[in-house]
């Protein structure tokens, strides 16, 4: 038998307490943060998670009968003729945000004011609002809208969908 495959336990290094300690708190301080990381890192390619968001059509009507229903509501006005509108739309489509979406069962409705519409003009003027692109989140329980405006990331938008009540 070859000598560089032979092991002799005589020879290998031995811990003491102290190292054998200093390597356990290592160990435990690094293994919940890659988890973490992991956990994250696998959320991308959950089947969910890979469907770009479903956006319905947007009506004063749909947003009271989903709030009716207890649904929070997300509402993106936007128009395609806006290279920022659809730019922010490919800036919030991420897991992150499907995932919450998902889990606080939000129904996500886009205003799509390309064409005149009055019944979105009207509802950005409620809003005190006068351009786009504009992401406003209807709360379920009647609140007031929660106006995100229209520089808004992925992550501002995922901490204000945390902060809604179920």
């Amino acid at each position: 038998m070859n000598a560089i495959y032979q092991t002799r336990p005589e020879r290998w290094p031995r811990l003491s307490l102290k190292g054998l300690l200093i390597a356990v708190a290592l160990v435990a301080m690094i293994l919940p943060a890659s988890i973490k990381g992991f956990q994250a890192w696998w959320l991308q390619f959950e089947p969910e998670a890979m469907r770009p968001i479903e956006w319905g059509t947007f009506s004063k009507a749909a947003v009271h009968q989903a709030n009716a229903y207890g649904h929070h509501v997300l509402v993106s006005f936007w128009a395609d003729w806006g290279i920022s509108a659809t730019r922010r739309e490919r800036m919030i489509d991420t897991p992150t945000v499907r995932r919450l979406l998902r889990t606080k069962g939000i129904t996500t409705l886009r205003a799509d004011w390309s064409q005149p519409a009055p019944e979105i003009e009207s509802e950005l003027n409620s809003l005190g609002q006068k351009s786009i692109p504009l992401l406003v989140i209807y709360p379920a329980a009647g609140e007031e809208p929660i106006v995100l405006g229209e520089l808004v990331g992925a992550q501002q938008l995922s901490r204000a969908i945390e902060a809604l009540e179920n």
